[in-house]
């Protein structure tokens, strides 16, 4: 069993398109890691300050008379308190990692509560 086993293997291996394949695929994931490198150091991130004073700006622009606009002042604020968190942190950190990715299921029950009564 293990002779046949061993048959086939030799078999597979002396093909050589396994052998293309193969350098084609490493080829391929080497070159993503180094896409991946280039493309995400050259990204400019837009500053926190920027991001606070456009929502700020979007927030001044809502009608406040208008229910219509409930949902997307909800909406603002809600990113207005998350960029107003990572700003005390250093872009680059876990924490505001953290925040980006977590913080909206905590900060919109809180928005939601305060917001809908500070809007009207």
């Amino acid at each position: 069993m293990i002779s046949l086993i061993k048959n086939e293997l030799t078999k597979i291996f002396h093909i050589i398109a396994i052998y293309v394949i193969l350098i084609v695929t490493i080829g391929i994931m080497i070159l993503d890691v180094v896409m991946s490198k280039y493309f995400q150091s050259s990204m400019e991130y837009i500053s926190n300050e920027d991001s606070i004073n456009f929502y700020n700006e979007m927030i001044k622009r809502l009608d406040k008379n208008s229910p219509i606009y409930k949902e997307e002042y909800v909406g603002l604020t809600i990113q207005l308190e998350k960029e107003k968190l990572i700003s005390k942190y250093e872009r680059d950190s876990w924490k505001s990692q953290v925040i980006s990715s977590n913080a909206e299921k905590y900060i919109y029950p809180l928005v939601v509560a305060e917001g809908v009564t500070n809007y009207e």
